[in-house]
């Protein structure tokens, strides 16, 4: 996804995602989509690739988002100052590096 990670191209935001997924997907005949993560769910709040995909795979990705308010409520209980800075050294310069420490550091969220 635009800006997530290393991909920080400043000429790519994220606002274009919707209308660059919908150019990719028609360009071609019987598109199996395969999306992972948050892209899976940011492609199933878009109805009209149903008319559009031959197929749609998803990987790692949450079709209900009913566990999350209950997850976002256990992470503010549960954050430790390791998070937070590596939190705020990677907003404010996100580099690969920085995206590792933080993605360390808040691994036992994800494990």
């Amino acid at each position: 996804m635009p800006n997530d990670g290393a991909n920080v191209l400043k000429d790519k935001p994220i606002s274009n995602l919707h209308s660059s997924i919908i150019q990719a997907t028609t360009a071609f005949k019987k598109v199996i989509l395969v999306a992972h993560s948050t892209p899976g769910m940011y492609v199933q709040t878009m109805p009209e690739l149903e008319n559009i995909l031959y197929g749609l795979v998803l990987i790692g990705s949450a079709p209900d988002s009913s566990w999350q308010e209950g997850f976002i409520e256990y992470c503010k209980n549960h954050t430790d100052e390791s998070i937070l800075k590596a939190e705020e050294e990677y907003a404010v310069n996100p580099d690969d590096e920085r995206l590792r420490r933080l993605l360390v550091a808040s691994a036992k969220y994800s494990l």
